[in-house]
């Protein structure tokens, strides 16, 4: 519950930041705010669950500053090659997303 809350309420003044202060520079924010999650993630101990709600919180607030880094990641690629960039990205991570999962079940 509290993950789409959190984006649904911070992606306004989230893109304020993005505007104000580039959207390189707050992705990169969202990077450190990602490794933040994660390793609040990974440190949880079983007898403290409660710290997973700061990991959702995190998490989502990474998101939220994600919200340039589509526009810049578009922009690194030249125009003429952008869709054929698109589909070969989106295969590959089609591809791996099928058999993940059948990965991790057997380990």
């Amino acid at each position: 519950m509290a993950k789409p809350a959190v984006g649904i309420f911070f992606s306004i003044p989230a893109s304020r930041i993005v505007e104000k202060y580039g959207r390189k520079r707050t992705s990169y924010i969202g990077h450190i705010v990602g490794i933040l999650a994660r390793t609040v993630l990974v440190l949880t101990l079983a007898t403290f669950p409660q710290l997973l709600i700061g990991y959702s919180l995190l998490g989502s607030i990474e998101e939220c500053l994600y919200l340039g880094y589509d526009a810049y990641g578009q922009e690194m690629i030249p125009q003429q090659i952008r869709g054929k960039w698109t589909g070969i990205r989106n295969t590959i991570l089609g591809v791996i997303g099928v058999f993940t999962p059948v990965l991790g079940g057997m380990v």
